[in-house]
């Protein structure tokens, strides 16, 4: 991670702890014991700092704003004017006061007006901003940004999210008040007398009498960073036109388990060095996922994000002081953010098959970052940090994302339909994976000028797989079953429906959280991932024969060259996977038949693309009952 450049300048100083009480949608710098114990310093900056913004211009037309900069890779001087100061109330920044002017900051509209001369004041919570004109109007909010706890960087924000503000939306006459407009970086160098905290000695994960236990406290902000055309990078039409490609993120906020007895946690950024407790750069990995719910009440997840590499810690309202001026450990009872803008950073995105899901490894070696295997990061097309194309496949801005076809989140297209965003950490050695993922209805709308919106209803932790498997009309017949297998972690809801009399539909929807077999070559800090497959098949047991025509098979990709092809066999119903259509972790399908027959308890058998034992993993599920016409056990 880079460090902006600095100039000359100073700042004063202010007395007073500026403090804020955290929602669940924010990051939680909340007043802890430690910081009672530990009286805070308010530090003068010696130089001037720098604002980095990562545009895409694409972004900025669709917002009707013509972007004149130099680069996309937007830096600009940061001037601390009179008493502006920040506040370590943890031996880091946690508040700030006073006003930073940002001289060549501003936005041009497409018809070459520019805005008046724009300020960075206290805005929101703690490290929050706003960007105001002389008459305190404001024009951009600087939100969701992730600190660096170290106080060797002096104010920094390692990431943020730069979002559209009131008179930025009456200027362009269009309603994008709180829309992504890029995302941001600042760093302002101070002086401090006080020593630099370290993490000399950090509890790792595995020690004796410990338990790794990251929880995802929240996602939230859901924003479209952008939407195309299906035939160009124009921008889409919306619902009745052009079937565009829509790209969509949320933030995303982890805390640390607030326990004595919680392990640190490993968060080393890519290529950072062979390092404590595993002899690489361990860090975690983030994944999102979109689903419908359709009227009929089938689930469908329609997208599925690429891989989000962690690569910093924020370390807030920590409880334990031993690890929060380190960055790269997350502490005990710390909190952290990655929002949007950077969960859309190109740096920080790869395939999902890179990694060891259920270990929570990378496959270095051979990946996306590193594709010649010799430990430093691959040359990029591009030196802007989250706007340039890195790699193949191409991460240009849509690749790599939870990118759909529009339609799939048009309400007029899918009455009655309901809309769940997830996402959720595979962190290695995490002891509870369940905590660690989260879910929330979202409700997307089209606005014209401003393209797609979404508002949210309440958080809620846990898997979205789970929560359907308890939804149906009242008589259904539902079932869950976690299968913990060694390899890795599948979910099976079961739901049995009568549409008609004597008629019987069965849907079986897997969540395949961690299931794979990878074949590995070499090991860390130079494991290669040869292949990385999960499940080719799912059979379900011997039962009750059902009509033709009645199979179906849903995967939400929008490809029917890799759906899966359903059989009778002699014992067994099967759906199995054609060469490349192999069911990956993170992933949902559902499978369905209709038959005459009342259901019975039966097996539900998922296959593995890999050979070895075992071939086959089961669950008890309710199928058609071959012998009986009486419903058993799924009552």
């Amino acid at each position: 991670m880079s460090v902006l450049p600095s100039l000359t300048c100073a700042l004063g100083l202010v007395s007073g702890v500026a403090t804020a009480a955290s929602t669940e949608d924010q990051i939680p710098f909340r007043s802890t014991a430690m910081e009672a114990a530990s009286p805070p310093l308010v530090l003068a900056a010696q130089k001037q700092g720098r604002l980095a913004l990562d545009i895409d211009t694409h972004t900025w037309a669709e917002r009707g704003l013509q972007f004149d900069a130099p680069a996309a890779n937007w830096e600009l001087p940061v001037l601390p004017q009179g008493k502006s100061a920040v506040t370590l109330g943890d031996g880091a920044p946690t508040a700030w006061q006073g006003r930073l002017d940002v001289p060549g900051l501003g936005f041009t509209r497409v018809d070459g007006a520019r805005t008046p001369p724009l300020s960075l004041v206290p805005g929101g919570m703690a490290l929050e901003a706003d960007l105001v004109d002389e008459t305190g109007a404001v024009w951009a909010r600087l939100r969701d940004p992730m600190r660096s706890p170290d106080e060797r960087d002096g104010w920094r924000l390692i990431t943020a999210n730069l979002l559209a503000g009131p008179a930025l939306a009456g200027w362009l006459g269009a309603p994008v008040e709180g829309a992504l407009l890029a995302g941001a970086r600042m760093q302002i160098p101070l002086r401090t007398a006080a020593s630099p905290k370290t993490c000399s000695v950090p509890v790792w994960p595995g020690s004796a009498g410990t338990t790794t236990d990251v929880l995802l406290t929240s996602i939230a902000g859901t924003q479209s960073p952008r939407c195309k055309r299906s035939d160009s990078a124009t921008v889409c039409d919306g619902p009745g036109g052009d079937p565009g490609q829509v790209i969509i993120a949320a933030n995303a906020t982890l805390a640390n388990r607030d326990a004595a007895d919680a392990a640190d946690v490993p968060w080393y950024q890519q290529f950072s060095g062979s390092l404590p407790p595993y002899g690489n750069d361990q860090h975690p990995f983030l994944v999102w996922n979109l689903y419908r719910v359709d009227a009929d009440g089938l689930i469908t997840q329609i997208g599925r994000s690429a891989l989000k590499h962690a690569f910093a810690t924020a370390n807030t309202g920590c409880t334990d002081a031993t690890c929060v001026g380190n960055s790269q450990i997350l502490g005990r009872g710390c909190a952290d953010v990655y929002p949007v803008s950077s969960n859309d950073c190109n740096r920080f995105l790869a395939p999902r098959d890179e990694v060891w899901p259920s270990r929570g490894i990378w496959g270095r070696c051979g990946s996306l970052f590193d594709a010649d295997c010799d430990g430093i990061a691959d040359a990029r097309t591009s030196g802007a940090f989250c706007s340039g194309v890195i790699g193949s496949p191409a991460n240009d801005g849509y690749g790599l994302r939870l990118m759909m076809d529009e339609r799939e989140i048009d309400p007029a297209g899918h009455p009655g339909a309901r809309w769940f965003f997830d996402s959720w950490y595979v962190i290695r050695d995490d002891e509870e994976p369940f905590n660690t993922m989260g879910w929330r209805e979202i409700f997307p709308s089209y606005v014209p000028g401003v393209r797609w919106q979404f508002t949210e209803n309440p958080y809620q932790v846990g898997s979205i797989a789970e929560w359907w498997s308890t939804q149906g009309g009242v008589g259904d017949d539902r079932a869950w079953t976690l299968v913990d297998t060694g390899e890795g972690l599948a979910g099976i809801a079961a739901r049995v429906t009568e549409p008609s009399a004597g008629t019987y539909r069965y849907d079986y929807v897997i969540m395949n959280f961690s299931l794979t077999r990878p074949i590995t070559q070499g090991a860390e800090p130079n494991l290669r991932l040869l292949r990385n497959l999960g499940i080719d098949a799912i059979s379900l047991s011997r039962a009750a024969q059902t009509k033709a025509g009645a199979f179906e098979f849903v995967d939400g990709d929008a490809d029917a060259g890799n759906d899966w092809a359903a059989g009778a066999t002699v014992g067994s119903w099967t759906w199995a996977a054609p060469s490349g259509g192999e069911f990956p972790w993170g992933s949902m399908i559902r499978i369905a038949l209709t038959s005459t027959h009342a259901p019975h308890e039966g097996v539900i058998s998922l296959h593995m693309a890999e050979p070895g034992t075992p071939a086959l993993y089961q669950a008890v599920v309710p199928v058609p009952d071959a012998v009986t016409m009486l419903r058993s056990g799924f009552e």
